[in-house]
């Protein structure tokens, strides 16, 4: 049996489990019937299309088949876009320019269903009196200051055929996915939806990454190959095993999300009736932060732990238990066989020059990296410069697949657009930061729309911290968009929720019962 075949046979295996075990709680909870068994064979239909076509084209157009007839009966679009994000790897190819020009441009499975679900949702949201203009907060003209001025910078110094095709990609990736995102949250079922949504469409990425980590294969590693398209080598090791990545692209990638998901899942669990289940999402979440071998997302899912338990209800009993019943899982585990195996992965308490050569070349290559970045910065430092990893000193920096790894999204921004460039994409974190503090604080405690509150709080210092040695490349500046939008479209919830009570309250009438004279 080929290869692919086999890897699909598996992925089909694991996933149908994941959606079996998951069906009754979330159809009781957030999605309908008929939405869950439509997005779960969505989702098995567009895997196996990327596993069978082997010819790229084959594999977009029978996805967008796929995606258009779901989209067409969904109730809510943006959940199906949700679930749908990582069903197959965003390996991307040149739309060929028919002798015109060399490409059109180069399309990926993100960008169809960009063009496919969030498209024709943002046409119809823009007839919609009862949404906010673009524009009118202070998070959308961030959001839009990021997103507009590299176009510029890039119209200054490269071809209007460049920036055209830029201006699409971000128009796809980045626009679309924030406005769309920032005025999702319309309602507490909207809400229960959407979430939900964004937290299967990660977390079953969580028992296919275990596999890989166990069985040493990454499942998705050699179709694009079959395609035509030769990425080079995915296998990446720590300590002797190997660093699942699933279909996220970069076992960085993939523990990123799973930050991301100990958040939602904060919020999901709240819901859910069935303790084994709160259970086995909570193993299989761990699974998942796991198998990637990324110590940068577990210090951004142990922030996420703190802001948790910090922002809730008697945080230092509640902390007290949460170590109480995690220290002697933990010394144990430690002092059994695997702990030789843990101890040195854990920052700052094991050596990772004892773990492999690779993982201390990589500490000193970071600390390099940020000290030339910050020269660097110092030369360009209003709004950088495109060809920044063409000077000397950048070049010391090149490893051995011949790259330079900015792995730090925050650099890579000031680098590329100067501190202009990072001061709108702060500017987006911090809007939504404030957003959402605001917006939890003034609900009452132990209220829905205060747990999500407080989970969309710890997934954005999460990843404001994981970004910070991850990077944005791959689908992680998609990701970003998404969360930050999500923020600001809760504080608008959060407002509309507390002036419905007010009317509520001020229709009520003075006096009830009988008449006091």
């Amino acid at each position: 049996m080929p290869e692919n075949i086999r890897a699909l046979v598996v992925i089909l295996a694991i996933v149908l489990v994941f959606f079996a075990l998951v069906k009754k709680q979330v159809c009781h909870l957030a999605f309908e019937d008929v939405d869950f068994q439509r997005r779960r064979n969505v989702w098995l239909a567009v895997v196996s299309f990327y596993f069978i076509a082997a010819n790229f084209w084959l594999f977009m157009l029978l996805s967008s088949i796929a995606i258009l007839m779901a989209a067409a009966h969904d109730t809510n679009k943006f959940s199906l876009y949700l679930i749908l994000l990582f069903a197959a790897p965003q390996v991307s190819n040149d739309i060929p320019g028919f002798g015109i020009l060399n490409y059109l441009v180069a399309v990926n499975y993100l960008n169809l269903l960009s063009i496919f679900i969030l498209l024709p949702y943002w046409i119809k949201l823009t007839h919609d009196p009862e949404i906010q203009p673009l524009g009118s907060t202070w998070g959308d003209r961030f959001a839009l200051g990021y997103i507009i001025l590299p176009l510029i910078l890039q119209g200054l110094d490269d071809t209007l055929t460049n920036t055209l095709r830029q201006g699409f990609v971000s128009f796809l990736d980045l626009f679309l996915p924030y406005y769309i995102a920032s005025r999702s949250l319309r309602h507490i079922r909207a809400c229960r939806d959407i979430i939900m949504a964004f937290t299967i469409g990660i977390l079953v990425l969580a028992p296919l990454g275990l596999f890989e980590y166990l069985w040493k294969w990454l499942l998705y590693a050699n179709v694009p190959a079959s395609m035509g398209i030769y990425l080079g080598s995915f296998y990446l090791d720590r300590g002797g095993s190997l660093r699942a990545m699933a279909s996220a692209g970069h076992s960085l990638v993939l523990g990123y999300l799973m930050v991301i998901a100990a958040g939602l899942y904060a919020y999901s669990r709240r819901m859910m009736p069935s303790q084994w289940l709160i259970m086995l999402g909570l193993v299989v979440l761990l699974a998942g932060l796991w198998s990637p071998l990324s110590r940068g997302p577990w210090l951004g899912a142990l922030l996420v732990l703190a802001v948790i338990y910090a922002t809730g209800d008697r945080p230092l009993a509640r902390s007290v238990k949460l170590l109480l019943v995690c220290m002697p899982v933990v010394g144990l585990v430690l002092l059994s066989p695997l702990g030789e195996k843990i101890i040195p992965l854990i920052p700052f308490v094991g050596s990772i020059a004892d773990v492999t050569p690779q993982d201390d070349f990589n500490r000193i290559y970071r600390q390099r990296l940020l000290q030339i970045s910050l020269n660097v910065i110092e030369a360009y430092p209003f709004f950088g410069s495109f060809h920044f990893r063409e000077l000397p000193v950048m070049q010391s920096l090149i490893q051995g697949q011949g790259i330079i790894d900015i792995v730090n999204a925050y650099l890579m921004v000031a680098l590329t657009y100067g501190l202009v460039g990072l001061s709108f994409y702060l500017g987006m974190f911090l809007c939504a930061l404030r957003a959402v503090w605001v917006g939890y604080r003034a609900c009452p405690v132990g209220d829905e729309l205060h747990t999500l509150g407080r989970a969309l709080l710890a997934v954005l210092l999460g990843v404001m911290l994981t970004i910070s040695g991850v990077g944005g490349s791959f689908s992680i500046s998609t990701i970003n968009m998404l969360v930050i939008g999500l923020c600001l479209s809760y504080a608008d919830l959060v407002g509309r929720a507390q002036l419905s009570a007010l009317s509520a309250q001020q229709e009520q009438p003075l006096f009830s019962g009988a008449n006091p004279a």
